[in-house]
């Protein structure tokens, strides 16, 4: 039996990574982490964490250790795939993600979406019944925290160990699914 892997999807807000996360889970039997549902749900819980989500502030690595640390060791203790949309976040992250079992295992990849700001704007202004901070002050925002905290992660060394590929994110979702599919076959990973 295969060991399970790890499939990191990265990209800036509104860039298809939950779309493509929920059609990928099928596809290669695999538990959908969405880091972002996980923090808020955790807020709900905890007002100093609900303040820095709020302001729109990347969670520090032991939190995010702890929040994800024993969703990832029981799927890997339970053989399962995991694809974790939205982290790594910062290249901190990256390196927590490469030091856990999947990591140290060789079973880490990583798809990124890359999406141009203005399509960014635009997507998650027409979102409609969107996300409570898809406001444009709430859009800017994001999208500062994802260039000054996130796109480091696309150029940092310890990326370039790992199955890596960036996507095009302008791609319509079949476009994206079926590219992302044929690369987790180039990996030897799809099935």
């Amino acid at each position: 039996m295969p060991q399970p892997q790890l499939i990191a999807l990265i990209g800036p807000p509104c860039s298809g990574k939950g779309t493509l996360a929920r059609r990928l889970k099928d596809h290669v039997g695999a538990q959908h982490v969405e880091t972002g549902a996980l923090l808020r749900e955790e807020a709900e819980r905890n007002p100093d964490l609900a303040r820095q989500l709020e302001a729109g502030e990347i969670i520090g690595d032991e939190g995010l250790e702890r929040l994800l640390g024993q969703h990832l060791q029981e799927a890997w203790d339970n053989g399962r795939n995991v694809i974790l949309d939205g982290t790594p976040r910062r290249v901190s992250q990256l390196h927590l993600l490469m030091s856990g079992p999947y990591g140290q295992a060789g079973r880490l990849r990583v798809l990124a979406l890359d999406v141009p700001p203005d399509v960014v704007r635009a997507r998650a202004l027409s979102r409609g019944e969107g996300r409570a901070d898809d406001t444009e002050e709430g859009i800017e925002r994001r999208l500062d925290v994802y260039q000054n905290e996130t796109q480091p992660v696309l150029t940092d060394p310890g990326l370039r160990q790992m199955p890596f590929s960036l996507l095009s994110g302008l791609l319509s979702p079949e476009e994206l699914y079926a590219l992302a599919v044929q690369t987790l076959k180039v990996w030897g990973d799809g099935t």
